[in-house]
């Protein structure tokens, strides 16, 4: 059976630990512990705990998700962010390839500059913020190990324990027939984190390695996202208001700066398995939250 841990407690670490249904999974936490039966203390940023806890497990596959993501917090605190972002990265493929695991890592879409979109693999990267620079840094160093999978993309859920999503905010308001400002000008072709889960299984029962994009195959820029959202989630669509990021920038006072076009081209790993239309995205998430709200709905009854 193989052995698989997976850094971090966020909703990918969460969603990849039930797609692993068949192999000895670990999971790890650093505040919170985690429900799962074999979950485990992991502090990142202490080498020595590090290193302590995974020679231990001795895992055959590692999937690093553990990550500050807060792109205005990373602003704010730089040398944290490359200490957990970077730093912690290296940390653990030394520990990869001394141990001979496979190592995924899970960069983002940001590394990005968001100028042209479509991205390829070998495209240059132009970070523009500390995030996005910090897991840039850790994507180079990672590439160094031959037995390692670098996973760019964006995926997106309903809920995380440590905050609101951004679709939990989407579907809330909705609900309350609010207006919602979403800006026109920025594009992604990101995942619902279910299936984004998926396809890194998949992944890795294929035992690819490299460099690969991960998202739809085809592309809405957030407002068509977001009305399509709502209408087969049943809601008014004309409640998506239509403005340009610049405004949300300056209402929300954000400090990082973010790329407009991050969508990634998708051509490489659907050679190997097929990835889904926005269509198909949008249908998955709406499936998903119609069943949560059933769930809510007879546990209160």
């Amino acid at each position: 059976m193989e052995k698989i841990l997976i850094t971090g407690s966020g909703l990918l670490a969460s969603e990849l630990s039930e797609k692993f249904s068949n192999s000895e999974v670990y999971l790890t936490y650093r505040k919170n512990k985690v429900d799962i039966k074999n979950s485990i203390f992991l502090d990142i940023t202490d080498k020595n705990n590090l290193e302590k806890n995974i020679l231990k497990i001795k895992p055959d596959t590692i999937i690093h998700t553990a990550a500050i993501t807060d792109l205005d917090w990373c602003e704010k605190n730089v040398d944290e962010t490359f200490k957990i972002n970077t730093e912690a990265t290296i940390g653990i493929r030394k520990i990869a390839e001394k141990i001979n695991s496979k190592l995924i890592f899970i960069s983002t879409d940001s590394v990005f500059d968001g100028k042209n979109g479509r991205y390829e693999e070998e495209d240059e990267q132009n970070p523009i913020n500390i995030y996005s620079k910090s897991k840039f840094l850790a994507e180079k160093d990672v590439q160094r190990y031959d037995k390692s999978l670098i996973i760019r993309g964006t995926f997106f859920g309903l809920k995380n324990d440590k905050k609101e999503s951004f679709f939990s905010y989407l579907l809330n308001e909705l609900m309350q027939k609010k207006k919602i400002p979403i800006p026109k000008d920025k594009i992604s072709n990101g995942l619902f984190v279910k299936d984004f889960s998926v396809i890194i299984s998949k992944m890795n029962e294929k035992n690819l390695s490299g460099i690969y994009h991960l998202g739809s195959t085809d592309f809405r820029n957030n407002v068509e996202f977001a009305k399509q959202v709502a209408e087969i989630c049943g809601f008014d669509k004309e409640l998506i208001d239509e403005c340009l990021f610049d405004e949300i920038f300056d209402k929300k006072k954000l400090v990082a700066k973010r790329p407009l076009n991050t969508t990634l081209n998708v051509e490489k790993i659907s050679k190997e398995i097929k990835m889904p239309t926005v269509r198909e995205v949008i249908t998955s998430f709406s499936e998903n939250y119609k069943t949560m709200v059933q769930n809510e709905v007879e546990a209160l009854e």
